[in-house]
């Protein structure tokens, strides 16, 4: 998008700023409401937030999609862990996520070759169907 150094600097605040913010009161929710459902809702977002970007590919569309982006950051934020421990228990929530970690490194590969491919096509193909598939 060709954003200069300064602006690189303020979307990296405002995404970090947001995340600050948000983590207390998205705890809170998973906390008292679910896990389950934190996760969910920080998955779907971080998905929209993907598609928002690769769509309105401009220095706002940046900022408001690292705004949604990190907002579903915090919902997923120790929620996914917590949940995963309470399902299978702590004894085995260790071998689950050495196995999880696994199977996100063999998806990142994958994805990083269909991303090669994708992107001659349109650069910002990747990141909106990355999103979408994320969020789906």
């Amino acid at each position: 998008m060709g954003l200069n150094p300064l602006q690189l600097v303020l979307v990296g605040t405002l995404l970090e700023s947001v995340c600050f913010i948000f983590e207390i009161p998205t705890g809170v929710v998973a906390d008292l409401h679910s896990r389950k459902k934190s996760v969910i809702i920080g998955v779907f977002l971080i998905g929209l937030g993907f598609v928002f970007e690769g769509i309105f590919a401009t220095f706002l569309g940046v900022l408001i999609a690292q705004i949604i982006w990190g907002i579903g950051t915090t919902f997923v934020s120790g929620a996914r862990e917590a949940w995963i421990a309470d399902e299978v228990g702590e004894c085995e929530a260790g071998r689950a996520f050495m196995k999880g970690q696994k199977v996100n490194q063999l998806g990142a590969f994958l994805g990083i070759i269909l991303s090669m491919f994708l992107a001659n096509i349109d650069i910002r193909l990747p990141i909106i169907l990355g999103g979408i598939l994320y969020a789906s």
